[in-house]
């Protein structure tokens, strides 16, 4: 093997481990967080897994030994549990969607950056050094200070104060891709927007503190949340490349979620989907418990 093929093999082998299905930063962050939150469902086998990596003399690419797929399947469904216990949990999450909105308000108005041409002339300036976390923070800190009541200052003072959104009704479905979405699922995001619309009105709620996302499907693999095997061939080369492979006894190397034998060879099979609706406060209790039986109607044929 000549040295410029040498070098595009480590790259690749490099890259592999920065950004894949079994990279070291969702290794690192699944131990951490765990640690962090107290639940127990990112205590991976880490030295195991770590002592089971190898590369493919041939292309380059990083691979589990045999003996470790249990190992490679805890890690890839502790992801799944960590992400629906901690990442998904509907305080943490609403005070993100929050964080979203309120952004989503600020370009609409102008405040902030409006598109892509407006980064690129930021970039061409210093000021893009002081475009960080800490620029959020800032824009977050000087309209939470306002005196005034508009719905961005409002939405701050909420972030600021850490009063989270609360949920009126969510909707989560795990289902094979092949069916149909799901009839609850379809009801509850069907005409979203004009009814809450009608509601902000009927109830006097500013359109505004009402707060719907869907979060993305949470991911086995790279392929899934729970892409098809049959789906498969629509991906790009790129996220193929990102799945786990499996270094057999023989010196064979195979997709670990192409496995029959394997867990996430079934449930490769299944999607899941969610969609939440929040509301932001101060409402009485009374017209919120009010609201809520109402946008749990738009779920019920």
């Amino acid at each position: 093997m000549n040295p410029m093929s040498r070098s595009e093999h480590t790259k690749l082998a490099y890259n592999r481990l920065i950004h894949s299905s079994l990279d070291m930063d969702r290794m690192d962050y699944l131990l951490r967080d765990s640690l962090g939150t107290g639940v127990p469902y990112g205590r991976i086998d880490l030295d195991y897994l770590l002592n089971n990596l190898d590369v493919v003399e041939e292309d380059g690419d990083v691979v589990v030994s045999h003996k470790a797929v249990t190992a490679a399947e805890h890690f890839l469904i502790a992801r799944y549990f960590i992400h629906k216990a901690v990442y998904f949990h509907k305080t943490t999450f609403g005070l993100e969607a929050m964080l979203r909105h309120v952004l989503f308000l600020m370009r609409q108005a102008g405040h902030i950056y409006r598109d892509g041409k407006d980064i690129e002339a930021l970039i061409e300036t210093d000021e893009f050094l002081n475009f960080h976390d800490g620029y959020v923070d800032a824009q977050v800190q000087k309209f939470s200070s306002d005196k005034g009541d508009g719905p961005i200052i409002h939405l701050c003072k909420a972030l600021k104060e850490r009063k989270p959104p609360k949920l009126l009704h969510q909707v989560s479905v795990l289902q094979e891709a092949s069916q149909k979405v799901d009839a609850e699922y379809a009801l509850f995001t069907k005409d979203r927007v004009s009814r809450i619309k009608q509601m902000a009105i009927t109830h006097g709620i500013p359109v505004e503190w009402w707060i719907w996302e869907d979060p993305k499907d949470i991911k086995f693999e790279s392929m899934g949340p729970f892409v098809s095997l049959a789906d498969a061939g629509d991906l790009e080369p790129e996220e193929t490349a990102e799945m786990i492979r499996v270094r057999e006894s023989d010196g064979t190397v195979r997709k670990l979620v192409e496995d029959q034998r394997s867990i996430l060879h079934h449930l490769s099979k299944l999607r899941f989907r969610m969609s939440r609706l929040y509301l932001v406060g101060p409402v009485e209790e009374t017209k919120f418990q009010a609201i809520q039986v109402q946008v749990k109607s738009w779920a019920t044929l």
